[in-house]
């Protein structure tokens, strides 16, 4: 059974000194600091393919 996407987003996918991140809470908070590097770097940081490899290590960070 598979979840919906609400309960995809309260899933918890960290914990930061025993507080729990959702995934909902993730991706907001990711999607905020792609927002800064688009503005530092151009809109289509993201989807450059020598930026590929750099989104994968942001993610592990956030």
């Amino acid at each position: 059974m598979s979840k919906t996407e609400e309960g995809e987003k309260k899933t918890v996918v960290a914990k930061v000194n025993g507080e729990k991140i959702t995934k909902g809470e993730f991706e907001k908070i990711f999607q905020s600091q792609l927002v800064q590097y688009e503005m530092m770097y151009g809109q289509d940081f993201a989807t450059k393919k020598k930026t590929r490899n750099l989104l994968k290590i942001l993610k592990r960070i956030y």
